[in-house]
């Protein structure tokens, strides 16, 4: 397993070596976690991940034909392809699995695929990182939020128009029944002729 770009742990079994990396505890809950490194000193070249796929991401054409980049956690997303599955062999073959294919992701994101080691007798078997495709969903889930926020936003300016245009329909409903009764003599005043006249 993959971890931030480290090797945390690798394991074999069938009589190969057996080892492990970083640091791993046993909670009383069972689960086992990892404490990867995370520290910004033990990092270079670091740059939002949005702008990065930003960057990965092919240029398009918009209905215009004009070169266009959208948002590149947003076209990632777009591309991965969660699947289930079931392991062919292991005590886990039992189960219905949820998850990506290394092979395709490797295709659209190749930095989240490592490769090496042998599983279940397949040699140079291919690994996700996890963490690394946590970072990205949570970069699509960022860009989706502002286009929500966007959307709202458009839509309360849609609304206002609407009550603005409302109120100026009212207006010249106004107007036209003003003319109309203009036109028909309605608010005329007679004069009155004097009588002695």
């Amino acid at each position: 397993m993959w971890v931030a770009g480290f090797n945390a742990l690798d394991m074999e079994f069938g009589g190969g070596a057996s080892v492990l990396h970083g640091t791993w505890t046993y909670p009383s809950s069972g689960a086992v976690t990892s404490q990867g490194a995370r520290d910004r000193r033990l990092k270079t070249e670091i740059t939002p991940l949005r702008r990065t796929l930003q960057g990965m991401q092919p240029q398009g054409e918009n209905a215009t034909g004009q070169k266009k980049k959208g948002d590149g956690a947003l076209w990632m997303l777009r591309q991965l392809r969660p699947v289930s599955y079931s392991f062919k062999a292991g005590s886990e073959s039992k189960y219905m699995r949820f998850g990506f294919i290394a092979d395709e992701l490797e295709t659209t994101v190749p930095q989240v695929v490592r490769s090496g080691g042998t599983k279940q007798g397949v040699e140079n078997s291919k690994k996700v990182q996890m963490f690394d495709l946590i970072a990205l969903l949570t970069a699509a889930g960022q860009s989706q939020q502002e286009v929500i926020e966007n959307q709202d936003q458009v839509e309360s300016e849609f609304e206002a128009f609407k009550a603005e245009l409302k109120l100026l329909k009212e207006l010249k409903e106004k107007k036209r029944q003003a003319n109309r009764a203009l036109a028909c003599g309605a608010t005329r005043k007679k004069r009155r002729r004097l009588w002695w006249r």
